[in-house]
């Protein structure tokens, strides 16, 4: 087999190796929900056709059936446990979480070396 032989022989391998790439990735995509566009280019470059690369990207979270089922699943667990704007809300009227005693023991640790080891239970 001379040179440009088997030049052929791998490029021919390598085009069907990224044939099976695309429809690996046309299966992921279609899992995710990806938007039809990109479904669509997966296929034909799977196939072995020529496809064009506009359009390809960007593409983002909201165009992905599966992200978007996602967000309205945790929208609805947070809303269940009471996690939002309400919650936070009643967070920052708790206030510091530092007060001024906390702030002697921490400077009183410091001078003894710092914070006390917790001693193991025999």
């Amino acid at each position: 087999m001379n040179t440009d032989s088997k030049d052929i022989a791998r490029l021919r391998a390598r085009i069907e190796n990224l044939e099976e790439v695309c429809a690996e990735a046309h299966q992921f995509a279609g899992a995710m929900g990806a938007p039809e566009r990109l479904l669509d280019l997966f296929h034909h470059a799977a196939q072995g056709k020529t496809v064009s690369l506009d359009g390809f990207t960007p593409v983002t979270a909201d165009e992905c059936d599966e992200v978007i089922r996602l967000q309205v699943q945790l929208a609805a667990v947070r809303q269940a446990a009471g996690v939002g704007p309400a919650a936070s809300e009643f967070g920052r009227l708790g206030g510091s979480v530092r007060s001024r005693i906390k702030a002697q023991a921490a400077r009183a640790n410091g001078r003894r070396g710092g914070r006390p080891r917790k001693t193991a239970a025999a």
